[in-house]
């Protein structure tokens, strides 16, 4: 898969990652914040509403409750992940800038109508790659984890800057894994 996303990665951008690497403005800095309170807000709210017709699985990478130092274990997991969350920024903008351009160049769909498709699916193959980390809980990964992609994307969209979107997610992994370290 990683070889997949690599060569979508060179065929997309052509050799030039600064098309997806930019400068970040403080207009994105308001965006971040933003989006990361919206992200936390809605992926919550989908929790909620999922918990209701499923037993929702926890995350490996959230602290275990039986941790005899959480904050240690806390950090020592937030250090992998600042490395993790790119990872999963291509995992998520490769495969919609593929889809993108295919459905634009092979079916001749209009922009808005590609990037709208494009969205969603590679929105919904970001959740459906959370399935093994959900014990394979098709709901919870579609719905809140590929549902709350979309508001990561959004990210990307509005910016076209790849570190936008990485941000947004970092600080939203970074809060609500925290939660535990809180008593929530």
């Amino acid at each position: 898969m990683l070889l997949f996303i690599f060569a979508g990665l060179g065929f997309t951008m052509k050799q030039n990652l600064t098309l997806l690497f930019k400068k970040i403005h403080l207009k994105d800095v308001w965006l971040i914040i933003w989006l990361t309170i919206v992200t936390i807000i809605v992926s919550n709210t989908l929790a909620v509403i999922a918990a209701k017709f499923t037993s929702l699985a926890s995350n490996p990478s959230v602290i275990p409750d039986s941790s005899a130092h959480p904050a240690a274990e806390y950090f020592l997991n937030f250090s992998t992940d600042i490395f993790q969350l790119l990872g999963e920024e291509f995992y998520a903008i490769i495969p919609f800038l593929l889809l993108l351009q295919w459905f634009t160049h092979t079916f001749g769909w209009s922009r808005k109508k590609a990037i709208l498709v494009a969205w969603l699916l590679s929105s919904l193959l970001f959740g459906a790659m959370h399935l093994s980390t959900y014990n394979w809980n098709l709901l919870q990964s579609l719905m809140v984890i590929g549902v709350t992609r979309l508001f990561l994307t959004y990210a990307y969209l509005k910016t076209k800057n790849i570190w936008v979107s990485y941000i947004v997610h970092l600080l939203y992994d970074s809060i609500l894994f925290a939660l535990p370290l809180l008593g929530l």
